[in-house]
């Protein structure tokens, strides 16, 4: 924990050697300050955002979703060149007399 000692505006950190209750414990320290400011509590279960792994997530999945619209673009203009084709060769049929 940060101990912080008012007199000389320093603040370092000190080991915690004991806890008696929620609201007494014991620390390491080499002198007794005057005023000590303590706040916060422990917490067991700290957890922590990691907001590189998210960006790399964000590129990684960009990344697929850039490729998969690119196929889907791809396969749509197949798919008009086909429907194209399909149309030419029926417009040939209807125009042409037996």
């Amino acid at each position: 924990m940060e101990l912080t000692d008012s007199k000389v505006q320093d603040t370092r950190e000190v080991e915690v050697l004991d806890v008696f209750d929620a609201h007494s414990f014991t620390v390491a320290s080499d002198g007794a300050p005057e005023r000590v400011f303590v706040y916060g509590k422990r917490v067991n279960d700290f957890l922590v955002v990691d907001y590189d792994a998210i960006a790399m997530l964000n590129v990684s999945a960009t990344q697929e979703l850039v490729k998969r619209v690119a196929d889907q673009q791809a396969r749509i203009e197949r798919l008009e060149g086909e429907r194209h084709a399909w149309q030419q060769a029926n417009n040939r049929s209807v125009l042409q007399p037996n």
